[in-house]
């Protein structure tokens, strides 16, 4: 990893951008990193990579190497819609979730592009998703155009509460 920090940023325009923490200054961009709007970006917490999710309905993989270039190491497909969210488990950063309007939340590992699972169960396309880091249990929040938030317990594939309440797209 460079020995100063990033922030990655991108969004229609369908380049990701990475500026320098302590400067502002543009280091390096990737043109056309995705076919079509991108959404979001999660940054690994130790290893010098970041994930990209686009109405593309994929998820890609990219490292910084010396010399700031980054290369795509991995490109992910199994959503059937926008990719609208991913986010890196923290308690297994070998892991990550996807979310996506196709009403799925997938679930990956860095090291394949096979899928590992998928929670179903929301009526909406899922907006977005957030994993619970100071808690003893494997869950997930997932928010959904069905007006929902449900908390799923990751490891048993299972969603334990549905909140509702809402009266619009969470």
């Amino acid at each position: 990893m460079p020995s100063f920090h990033w922030l990655i940023a991108a969004g229609d325009n369908l380049t990701i951008y990475c500026y320098d923490y302590n400067t502002g200054a543009l280091v390096t961009s990737i043109p056309e990193a995705h076919n079509d709007f991108i959404r979001q970006i999660a940054v690994h917490p130790t290893q010098p990579l970041f994930l990209s999710c686009s109405d593309d309905s994929r998820v890609k993989l990219f490292r910084i190497n010396k010399n700031n270039e980054i290369s795509l190491e991995r490109t992910f497909e199994g959503h059937d819609h926008f990719v609208m969210d991913v986010k890196i488990n923290p308690k297994d950063p070998s892991t990550f979730a996807t979310a996506s309007l196709d009403k799925k939340i997938n679930f990956w590992g860095l090291t394949t592009s096979t899928r590992r699972f998928t929670l179903v169960g929301h009526t909406g396309g899922v907006n977005c998703i957030e994993f619970f880091p100071g808690n003893d249990k494997p869950f997930i929040a997932s928010g959904s155009d069905d007006f929902t938030i449900n908390i799923w317990d990751y490891q048993t594939k299972s969603c334990v509460v549905t909140l509702a309440g809402h009266r619009e797209n969470v």
